[in-house]
């Protein structure tokens, strides 16, 4: 099915989305944590995934394939919405237990310099902090959505702490 699709068959193609398209869904709802969000990246993953059949090759499994693409889509939407999340300066002094304005810019400028930092890790790297500190899964849910072991889950999140430490200091963030 996945050679008929590749050499232009639409009926294979849409039974292929079809076929994975529930799986796709439940990807994105697991990491994205809302329906109309995992919606929206479920329709960017396929879209991808049309669009990239052509060079897909059968050296991995169709689903594995699948997956990266949906993950990679979902990350850039964290990534998106990360960025478009702005509060008022009046809610953001009562959330912070009334900071002054110089101590709320202060905040900002770190956050900003935060995720400049997270930008430059390595793409393995900026997923799983992404995952973990933004999205709060455990470590367990980490082992399932990247398909490891629990002590690689552990060992990346250290390799990659270390790394945005490094990027830290060296942006002299702290």
């Amino acid at each position: 099915m996945i050679a008929q699709a590749q050499k232009g068959s639409t009926e294979a193609l849409e039974q292929l989305l079809r076929q994975y398209q529930n799986y796709i869904y439940a990807i994105a709802l697991g990491i994205l944590r809302t329906p109309c969000d995992a919606e929206d990246a479920a329709q960017e993953a396929m879209l991808r995934i049309f669009k990239a059949l052509p060079k897909f090759r059968l050296e991995a499994s169709f689903s594995t394939w699948i997956y990266r693409i949906t993950i990679n889509c979902c990350t850039d939407m964290l990534r998106k919405n990360a960025r478009k999340q702005t509060v008022p300066l009046e809610e953001a002094a009562e959330a912070a237990d009334c900071l002054t304005p110089d101590e709320l810019l202060e905040r900002t400028r770190i956050t900003e310099q935060m995720h400049a930092a997270i930008e430059k890790l390595d793409e393995e790297y900026k997923q799983i902090i992404l995952l973990r500190e933004m999205q709060r899964l455990s470590y367990d849910e980490l082992a399932v959505k990247l398909n490891c072991s629990l002590p690689a889950v552990k060992s990346r999140l250290y390799r990659a702490r270390v790394q945005l430490r490094d990027i830290c200091k060296k942006m002299q963030i702290f």
